[in-house]
């Protein structure tokens, strides 16, 4: 089949070229009662062969199985977090002025606090929820426990926090106005929220991304550009949506004491941000020879491990960001 599935088909002269991905699977009667069960694992062998690159075939098989049975549990898991308010936490990273070391805001990332005490990160749960299409509840559970955070009177004091905002809540019709309702039922200003979006987020639906921009601009929420320069179109998307300011890509930073490249760039994205007025946040800071390197290239907000590790709220000093005690 693979072999056929190399020659083109020729429609109306033209010719087209088709890739191939084979699911395969052995009927056993402890695992197969239905067709539909037949069906389902010949499905999730084929899936395999797509996320591997596809035009190959997969069998399923034991391992497989298993994969897919810790995924379900995984899954299951995570609604049921989704429900409660002590598995799924946010941890602050602080965002530090190059010049003064003053702390200036906190960006909110989410971990995942299984049963047994683990703290588990987003790279190991996220695409499932994605998956499941539960991203939107994720991005609304995580403003609420920050507005939470924030609506506490003893956090008056606290500066503005970052949260991760995905394509499926800024391109949702209701969301900017249950983003500003959730604020004002706790009283907290909108400058005090601060929310991240990649190029990814825009593409979905660009003119309603652009829309529910606009609506938390105009309550004075900032709307910054994340992952700036790791896609194709970050200056396309800086003169079309009014964002507050850049996050210039961590790869460019990791790279910066010993790559030329890097520093022209970045000292090229310092220079624009500050003609467009926008602020600008170096990520991935982790030595001091790289923040002095910002420092020299006139960069002015920064964060990275050289500052802090993302930390727990009960382990936080708000008055420098880093670890209390």
């Amino acid at each position: 089949m693979l072999t056929a599935f190399e020659q083109p088909f020729v429609i109306d002269d033209h010719s087209v070229f088709s890739s191939c991905s084979i699911g395969v699977v052995g009927a056993d009667s402890r695992f197969h009662q239905e067709p539909a069960d037949l069906l389902r694992d010949a499905d999730t062998a084929m899936y395999r062969v797509k996320n591997g690159g596809r035009d190959s075939f997969a069998v399923f098989n034991q391992a497989l199985r298993r994969e897919v049975s810790d995924q379900v549990e995984q899954e299951g898991a995570l609604r049921m977090a989704l429900k409660r308010t002590d598995q799924l936490i946010p941890y602050f990273q602080p965002v530090i002025c190059v010049r003064t070391g003053e702390l200036l805001a906190f960006e909110a990332l989410i971990r995942w606090r299984m049963p047994d005490g683990r703290i588990v990160g987003p790279e190991s749960f996220l695409p499932a929820l994605e998956g499941l299409r539960l991203i939107g509840r994720l991005d609304i559970y995580m403003l609420k426990c920050v507005v939470n955070i924030l609506a506490q009177p003893e956090n008056g004091h606290w500066p503005p926090v970052h949260v991760n905002c995905s394509s499926y809540s800024i391109t949702r019709p209701a969301f900017a106005a249950e983003v500003l309702a959730m604020l004002a039922e706790q009283n907290v200003a909108p400058w005090r929220l601060c929310l991240e979006l990649t190029e990814g987020a825009l593409v979905a639906d660009p003119e309603q991304a652009r829309l529910s921009m606009k609506q938390l601009a105009e309550q004075g929420m900032s709307v910054m550009l994340d992952d700036f320069g790791a896609g194709f179109s970050s200056l396309s998307y800086v003169h079309q949506y009014h964002f507050s300011g850049l996050k210039i890509d961590k790869s460019f930073i990791f790279g910066l004491a010993s790559s030329i490249r890097s520093r022209a760039i970045v000292r090229a994205i310092v220079r624009m941000a500050e003609s467009l007025d926008l602020n600008v946040v170096a990520e991935g800071v982790e030595d001091l020879e790289t923040l002095e390197l910002l420092r020299e290239i006139g960069a002015t907000q920064a964060q990275g491990y050289y500052f802090s590790e993302p930390l727990p709220i009960e382990l936080l000093n708000v008055n420098t960001g880093r670890a209390a005690g």
